[in-house]
Order: C-alpha cells, then structure tokens, then sequence
C-alpha cells in the first residue's frame, strides 16, 4: 500500500504535518513512529511536576522515572502512607 494512505492513529489527533516530521524523524532514527512516540512521551513524564489540591493542601508531585513498558513497582512506606490519606481525602469528598 502506499505510504500516503496508510492509516494511523496519529492522523486523528495530530496535525499532518505533525504526523509527517515524526515518521521522517523515525526514519531518521531507524526506528518505528510509535517507539518515538513512546520515548517521547516517557521523557516528558520523566520531567513533569504534578500539583494537585487534595484535602485543603496543594500537593506537588515530581514523576523522577517513566517506562510505559514496565509494570507498576511496590511503594514505600512513605508511598503507601501517602496514597493511604489521599484515599481518605477522596472518600471524605464523596460523602
């Protein structure tokens, strides 16, 4: 099929020009559209800070690792004691 009417994903969200600079950009690379998208996206996950207002305080999270491919990885203590009050925020919120 020609490569100009291949289907993709990327053209129902993206501009066409988006969608052409990043298969050139792959090509360029020697890789696949979607590994490009994939690494692009986990560094700018990788760098990001999260604010959220939980409970009366504002909240500030830094993501410091991304890999869409790994699978989620046990909390601290710290993590969980966390991830315990937030819970008791949002159930207090839906009473």
């Amino acid at each position: 099929m020609n490569e100009r009417w291949k289907f993709s994903i990327l053209q129902l969200i993206l501009p066409r020009q988006v969608v052409a600079d990043l298969r050139t950009e792959a090509n360029e690379r020697g890789i696949s559209v979607i590994t490009l998208v994939r690494n692009v996206l986990e560094q700018h996950l990788s760098v990001r800070t999260v604010s959220r207002k939980l409970g009366g305080r504002t909240v500030h999270l830094r993501l410091n690792r991304v890999n869409l491919d790994e699978p989620v990885v046990h909390m601290t203590p710290d993590e969980e004691k966390f991830a315990d009050w937030v819970m008791e925020v949002h159930r207090e919120e839906d009473r």
